[in-house]
């Protein structure tokens, strides 16, 4: 069966002193449920790496269409500002 996650892939600008070039990648699902989320640069010194897919979390927290995933928060609001940029797509995950 196929699960789609929003991925949302959030860059650290020029004006983020502290996290200035680091990358944050994270996979959402329903109830904007963060299942795993990747950290690279000096923001990983705040934040923990974690995987949480699987089976079980895909049938509880997966899109069953992209359609269902492309009408989702996390997807129509990326949260950019003047410290963090982001960038939205979808992701297909088969089971």
């Amino acid at each position: 069966m196929k699960y789609y996650l929003v991925k949302t892939i959030s860059t650290a600008t020029e004006e983020n002193p502290s996290f200035k070039g680091s990358i944050d990648t994270y996979y959402s699902g329903k109830k904007r449920y963060c299942l795993k989320e990747l950290v690279e640069g000096s923001y990983s010194r705040y934040v923990d790496s974690y995987d949480y897919i699987c089976k079980y979390n895909l049938d509880m927290y997966g899109y069953k269409s992209e359609a269902m995933a492309k009408r989702s928060y996390n997807y129509k609001h990326p949260e950019n500002c003047k410290l963090w940029t982001c960038e939205v797509s979808i992701e297909c995950i088969d089971v």
